[in-house]
Parts: structure tokens; C-alpha cells; sequence
């Protein structure tokens, strides 16, 4: 089977800041890796970035705003 991480706990994925306000750039980068033992298909990262209002680490039961989305906007 077919195991894709994108993280562990000795490298997680984060921005280059802890709180990245809305008029301010930042980066993230990751890298992923198949740890199972199966082939997988190639595929394309994609990163969502959602407005959390209400503070980190936000509230799961609430719909957040898409202010990024890399397959419609870059």
C-alpha cells in the first residue's frame, strides 16, 4: 500500500513565521515522500491557506474563508 507523508515531528510543516497577518507574505515548504512499500502515481502538491478570525489553532466545527488556493490561484 501506498503511504504519503508530508510530515513528521522532526520536520513539520510550517510558515517561516508563527502568526502571518493578512497583509503579509510568508513562506512554507515541504516535501513529500511514499514510505509505503507500493507504487504511486505522480502527483502535484497543492497548498489551501483559510482565514481563522477567530485565533490559532481556530475551530474545527467553523467554515473557514479560502483566501488561497494554488490550483485556481497560482
Amino acid at each position: 500500500m501506498a503511504a504519503v507523508v508530508f510530515a513528521n515531528p522532526d520536520n513539520p510543516i510550517t510558515p517561516d513565521k508563527a502568526i502571518v497577518h493578512d497583509n503579509e507574505a510568508f513562506r512554507v515548504q515541504w516535501s513529500a515522500f511514499n514510505a509505503g512499500d507500493a507504487d504511486l502515481m505522480a502527483f502535484i502538491d497543492r497548498l489551501v491557506i483559510t482565514s481563522i478570525p477567530e485565533g490559532c489553532p481556530g475551530s474545527d466545527d467553523v467554515e473557514h474563508e479560502v483566501v488561497f488556493d494554488s490550483d485556481t490561484d497560482g
